[in-house]
């Protein structure tokens, strides 16, 4: 499906009638919600966001064609350990990720879009032609929850030597960056 993020929020919004809505969903807490509709196929679901993280109006928006499983993941957010009402950084005592779960998910260093990024430490950039190295924050780069843009179409120079040509890595952490940096990764 291609078009603007609100093209595409309209369209779930209107294909997925049953809305379960939770502030501050984002980070960690996200593998938690996916792994509770891990029984359910894309077609089922849809998610998308509302709302700025930093300024504290992030809200996380799952749609279901069902009320049944609509009010399953509500039943789940309000018992599953999470306080919604804080940040994910502000909450201390977290619940153990899922056992399934590695955390961050193998494939997220190959993420191709921001979102991607948005929801990590830093994007790790190399440059191809000289090997410097820069961890880039998402905000630096404009990323936001729904964000769909290629990593790739990001307009990037080397500021050692010029070079428009690099590789990426999502770094999910901040230690993940850190041996980013020091090229341990």
């Amino acid at each position: 499906m291609a078009g603007s993020y609100k093209t595409i929020v309209r369209d779930y919004q209107r294909r997925f009638l049953r809305h379960v809505r939770l502030r501050n969903a984002f980070w960690w807490r996200v593998y938690h919600v996916e792994h509770q509709l891990r029984h359910l196929t894309r077609g089922d679901y849809a998610s998308w966001s509302e709302g700025d993280q930093a300024l504290g109006s992030h809200v996380g928006i799952w749609g279901f064609r069902c009320a049944a499983q609509a009010g399953c993941l509500e039943g789940w957010a309000a018992d599953c350990g999470i306080d919604w009402s804080i940040t994910p950084e502000g909450q201390v005592d977290r619940p153990p990720m899922p056992p399934e779960l590695s955390y961050p998910p193998p494939s997220s260093a190959l993420a191709s879009n921001l979102r991607a990024v948005f929801h990590a430490a830093a994007l790790g950039v190399s440059c191809r032609a000289c090997g410097r190295r820069v961890a880039l924050e998402p905000r630096a780069l404009g990323a936001h929850d729904g964000d769909m843009r290629d990593i790739s179409s990001l307009p990037l120079r080397c500021k050692a030597c010029g070079s428009r040509e690099w590789t990426h890595q999502v770094l999910k952490t901040v230690q993940s960056a850190a041996e980013f940096m020091a090229g341990a990764s």
